[in-house]
């Protein structure tokens, strides 16, 4: 009688989220389309992955073996696809962009190794080279470049990740990164390569060990990186869209007349309140001014010693603090006032405040009072 052991369902489980979310991703209206093409294929060789496995250990015959190593290529593909996926998700103007041939070079490897075992030998010789143990240096070399391989991308998706919420500050006026998402993906990704690692390890000194923590616990914690994506694709589909661009290494220097003229043209949009805008970028405020990006941002920089989110906030907590002055807190909640002047959170206000007048916005206003 055909039955599943947990594991199995969890893998089905996984399978059933990930075909689902790579569709799903591809009928969203408004979305990052290189960035959801790149994720739909992740969950694609996520699936990939998880059916090998399954085929593998719930019909354990000669021919299925003999096919086993194909489906295995899919983990040297993985690193560099999230890493084109992240280059996507966090900068419009990458959202064709492509890793360099080489980097798949490993894949073509694996794919010429298993066809060497596929052309070279029958299904029953190559049974036959597994539970001899010929094989196990092989995988073992596969399993170690794998391992090495993926760690070297994550550490690329960390510094990527870092460098996105650094940068967000020179060109948002309000924190957009979904953070806890990042967070997330890259930390179960880390567990997959660290149970991965560690079944690797204890393979060599602890077999009965690495039986579990190796083959099995991995098998649970890939499914869980499709729950992950969809759940938080599913509760925020604006992850998919983004607002920052990769700032090219050129630097735009001022001379002072042209400096004037900016700070005067600036002025006037202070004044015309341009702040207002919840959603107001760098880009939308050097267009104003019809400037370039870097232009702009050389000027806030050099000029005013402060970056775009600190220059466009500052501006709205003076704002904010007009308000108060002219009593308008009495009129309605501090809430509302924060989002007149542009303001996307309570959270964010609240925080800006304080780091502009060391203290609270409730506290100011009870200083205010006579």
């Amino acid at each position: 009688m055909f039955s599943l052991d947990p594991i199995d369902l969890i893998i089905v489980l996984g399978i059933g989220q990930g075909l689902l979310m790579a569709i799903g991703l591809q009928t969203l209206k408004s979305r990052n389309k290189g960035a959801s093409n790149a994720l739909s294929l992740i969950l694609l060789m996520a699936c990939c992955m998880l059916i090998g496995r399954f085929v593998y250990t719930v019909h354990k015959i000669d021919a299925v073996r003999h096919w086993s190593l194909l489906p295995d290529a899919v983990i040297f593909l993985l690193g560099p696809v999230s890493y084109v996926y992240l280059n996507r998700l966090l900068f419009k103007n990458n959202q064709h962009f492509q890793l360099p041939l080489v980097h798949y070079l490993p894949v073509a490897i694996h794919i010429i190794i298993f066809l060497f075992f596929l052309l070279g030998f029958s299904a029953k010789e190559y049974t036959q080279l597994i539970r001899a143990g010929e094989l196990s240096t092989l995988f073992r070399f596969i399993g170690g470049s794998a391992i090495v391989l993926n760690l070297y991308y994550w550490l690329k998706n960390l510094r990527l990740i870092s460098y996105y919420t650094k940068r967000e500050k020179e060109v948002l006026s309000f924190p957009q990164s979904p953070i806890l998402y990042l967070n997330l993906f890259v930390g179960v990704i880390f567990s997959c390569i660290l149970v991965w690692f560690t079944g690797y390890v204890t393979s060599f000194f602890f077999k009965r060990l690495s039986n579990l923590i190796g083959y099995d616990l991995i098998w649970i914690v890939i499914p869980i990186l499709t729950y992950v994506i969809g759940f938080f694709h599913l509760i925020q589909p604006e992850l998919l869209q983004v607002n920052q661009t990769h700032p090219s290494s050129h630097k735009d220097r001022l001379d002072q007349d042209e400096i004037t003229r900016i700070q005067k043209i600036l002025a006037k949009a202070l004044e015309e309140r341009i702040y207002d805008n919840p959603d107001l970028t760098l880009s939308d405020l050097a267009n104003y001014i019809g400037i370039s990006n870097h232009k702009l941002s050389w000027l806030l920089n050099n000029i005013y010693h402060s970056n775009f989110y600190q220059f466009v906030n500052k501006h709205r907590v003076e704002q904010f603090m007009r308000r108060v002055n002219n009593g308008d807190h009495l009129k309605q909640t501090l809430l509302s006032l924060s989002y007149e002047v542009g303001f996307k959170s309570k959270s964010t206000f609240n925080k800006v405040f304080k780091e502009v007048n060391q203290t609270t916005p409730s506290e100011y206003i009870k200083q205010q009072d006579p």
